[in-house]
């Protein structure tokens, strides 16, 4: 499995190079790579490489892109998951919560991700109760 993620990350890498020298103008192209490079980071269990990844394309998003709620909603519940997963659970909740806002406000009400945003945030405060 760690050898898909391996050879994801090498073409994500690539398409990123690609896209930041060739094509510097594709803000929304560039963030859905960082995107995914972040989520592949997660599922390896590099936690601060997903962040970094995550956190520029969320920045990228909120800035140079047209705001697509849908897909901002997704890189900030990649964020929540990913700062849960570092144990980070009140900044991890704020992203998920933030999500979540989103989902019920501006999409179209996508019942499988607002489920799965709910359940993330209960693990949070999950989380948080046991270090209470």
């Amino acid at each position: 499995k760690s050898n898909k993620f391996d050879e994801a990350q090498a073409l994500l890498r690539e398409s990123l190079d690609i896209r930041r020298t060739a094509y510097p103008n594709t803000k929304e192209e560039i963030a859905k790579t960082l995107h995914e490079l972040g989520t592949c980071f997660t599922g390896q269990g590099k936690l601060e490489d997903a962040f970094q990844h995550l956190q520029e394309s969320l920045n990228i998003q909120r800035t140079f892109t047209s705001g697509d709620k849908a897909r901002i909603a997704g890189t900030l519940h990649e964020l929540g998951t990913c700062l849960t997963g570092q144990g980070k659970l009140e900044d991890a909740f704020q992203h998920l919560q933030e999500s979540l806002n989103i989902q019920r406000t501006f999409t179209s009400g996508d019942k499988a991700r607002i489920a799965g945003t709910l359940h993330e945030l209960g693990t949070c405060l999950t989380g948080q109760g046991k270090l209470e």
